[in-house]
């Protein structure tokens, strides 16, 4: 993310300033992808051990 960050700083070819536009969207929705899936493999993790716990004596 950095680095389309100084590519658009850096340019003034309006080529470059496009395609590090079209990075920093990609990267901002792959990092919200990921930081869903974690949420998502947290939560399923805290409820197979409270199932876990729930089931012994």
């Amino acid at each position: 993310m950095g680095g389309a960050g100084l590519l658009y700083v850096a340019s003034d070819k309006k080529i470059a300033r496009d395609a590090s536009q079209g990075l920093l969207l990609v990267a901002y929705g792959v990092g919200h992808l990921s930081l869903y899936g974690r949420a998502t493999a947290e939560r399923e993790l805290d409820q197979a051990i409270w199932f876990y716990n729930r089931t012994r004596p």
